[in-house]
């Protein structure tokens, strides 16, 4: 997932990670019982796997918007995550084979297990912190992996929420968008302070959890905040909203009362 703390203060191996824990909350094995244990305390909370299944359902759609209709063909995925069924690559390459995908983190976990099971001629990984847009963009993979001429699909799913204030998460975007070819696209999601009073108390519960464990990130941002992630771009219908009310499919049924409504996404175009 990313960049959750800086390199030389990476937690023992007996402290839960943010990687491992939303592994665990997505119902994976690649996890440690210290992990676990604050799955199970943040589910127990605020149902927190709702939340992380949005987020996979948002990927879904969004990434079969664009490698489908969209006909975008190369991604950069800052913070996967470790490989599963929502894993870019494999969502893209069901329907355009030939994509070209490269994911980005710091986790070694995700670096291994990424390497070992999805690397090959057009998937690759490199280790970079994903809110430092100018190390990642002047890698020498990342400069010769695309074809800068073309549209490019960068993706930050869940993972801003783990970059602080103080780090800049507009100054980020805008790093990233800044270098994109015209036609390319971002795709975003983010916990959200909502406008329901239930919700909100709900949003304060998880980031509580989120920011004073061992992660010690997950901010739960306003939606005028998440809003600004979106430098120099155009959002596609229907803009920024709850991730399940991202272009639905005819089977979704939106429950408004769950922690689900606390995420949510956009994807924009670069003008």
């Amino acid at each position: 997932m990313g960049s959750e703390r800086d390199d030389d203060a990476r937690p023992a191996p007996e402290e839960p990670t943010l990687t491992r824990v939303w592994d665990a909350l997505s119902r994976g094995k690649d996890n440690l019982t210290p992990d676990r244990h604050l799955a199970e305390r943040m589910e127990r909370l605020t149902c927190m796997s709702s939340l992380v299944a949005a987020n996979a359902d948002f990927r879904r759609r969004t990434l079969s918007r664009l490698a489908g209709p969209g006909q975008i063909t190369q991604f950069l995925d800052c913070g996967p995550g470790l490989p599963n069924p929502t894993s870019t690559s494999t969502i893209v390459h069901q329907i355009a084979s030939h994509a070209r995908i490269l994911y980005v983190d710091n986790d070694p976990m995700v670096l291994t297990h990424t390497r070992a099971l999805l690397a090959g001629s057009t998937v690759d990984v490199i280790e970079a912190d994903i809110f430092d847009p100018k190390a990642v963009l002047n890698d020498d993979t990342v400069r010769n992996f695309f074809d800068w001429s073309r549209p490019v699909a960068l993706l930050h799913t869940a993972t801003l929420p783990h970059c602080p204030d103080d780090r800049g998460p507009v100054e980020v975007m805008r790093g990233y968008v800044d270098a994109l070819p015209p036609g390319s696209y971002t795709v975003i999601s983010h916990f959200a302070v909502p406008e329901q009073d239930s919700l909100r108390e709900l949003a304060s519960t998880a980031q509580t959890a989120f920011v004073d464990s061992p992660i010690g990130t997950g901010w739960f941002r306003p939606i005028d905040q998440i809003a600004a992630l979106f430098p120099a771009q155009t959002l596609l219908e229907p803009g920024l909203v709850p991730c399940d009310d991202w272009r639905p499919t005819p089977s979704t049924t939106p429950d408004h009362a769950s922690i689900r409504r606390c995420l949510v996404g956009a994807v924009g175009r670069v003008q």
